[in-house]
């Protein structure tokens, strides 16, 4: 039995291995499916099904499973079923700790990474480079006209349509940091019809890291409306390095503002030196995630 842990909210893959006996071969196994219930008891989350499981290889299964954020946090059975090579039934069983999601942060690095950055440990100007850390994220928001951090529940947003889709049929949304909850509505006012005839993109967004941006149409399929109502986990999967990086930075200067309350920073050789508006390195780190029209 292999164990897994997992964040509400958050994929898991979860694969499973064929072996003819312990050390041995890889066993070929068909018609596999998967099942995932609490191992107190109770209704089953996921299957019986097949649906979804894959087989990279011989002997070798894989599923995803999207941990849903209203998931109940505690341990779950996988119950992987096949038939072998002798057409007998086997069995295979794994267990998954789903553990309570954190709460979404709406500051990109942390007091301590700021504290070990000026090589300090009292926590005497806690409370200040706190201030220092919220301020640099907020400026950073409206630097690039977006934010990084995760709605930890799905809200709904309207969107008009007109001027939102591309030519290639592209409908642009705000960032989408989950696929969990993920429901796309056409209608207007108080009337609206649920869609499934979309795909979210860039493909493989979220797994790379990387908010969905985009809702593209099925074959066949338009966008009527004329709005669209999207209901979502707003925000990005995870703060990139380059923001949290950048957010040090920043803190640090406005940390380091009380001592130059003119905007002029000196010393006793150099004299004194007016500082820039906006830091070049953070520039440089943030520009690549600044929205069209935000720059």
């Amino acid at each position: 039995m292999t164990a897994y842990t997992v964040a509400q909210g958050r994929p898991i893959t979860l694969p499973v291995e064929w072996i003819q006996y312990p050390g041995g071969p890889a066993s070929p196994v068909t018609a596999v499916t998967v099942e995932i219930k609490p191992s107190a008891g109770g209704t089953s989350v996921v299957g019986p099904t097949g649906t979804g499981v894959t087989s990279p290889a011989t002997g070798m299964n894989v599923y995803n499973w999207q941990v849903s954020a209203a998931q109940a946090a505690g341990d779950y059975l996988v119950i992987w079923r096949g038939t072998d090579g002798d057409g007998d039934q086997i069995q295979a069983i794994d267990i998954v700790t789903v553990t309570v999601q954190a709460a979404a942060s709406s500051i990109y690095a942390t007091l301590p990474d700021l504290k070990a950055s000026r090589k300090v440990t009292a926590g005497t100007d806690d409370a200040a480079l706190l201030r220092a850390l919220t301020a640099a994220s907020r400026q950073i928001d409206r630097k690039t006209g977006r934010r990084f951090w995760l709605d930890p529940v799905p809200t709904a947003r309207a969107f008009t349509i007109a001027g939102r889709v591309t030519p290639a049929g592209l409908l642009l949304v705000d960032d989408i940091g989950a696929t969990d909850g993920l429901v796309v509505e056409n209608g207007w006012g108080s009337a609206w019809t649920v869609t499934t005839a979309f795909e979210a993109g860039p493909d493989n967004a979220v797994a790379l890291g990387q908010p969905i941006t985009e809702l593209s149409a099925s074959p066949g399929a338009f966008w009527s409306g004329p709005r669209v109502r999207v209901t979502a986990r707003w925000g990005w999967p995870q703060v990139p390095d380059e923001i949290q990086m950048a957010t040090l930075i920043l803190a640090n200067r406005l940390y380091l503002r009380k001592d130059s309350p003119e905007g002029i920073a000196g010393s006793s050789d150099w004299g004194g030196v007016r500082l820039s508006r906006w830091d070049p390195d953070v520039e440089a780190l943030v520009g690549p995630f600044v929205l069209p029209g935000f720059a």
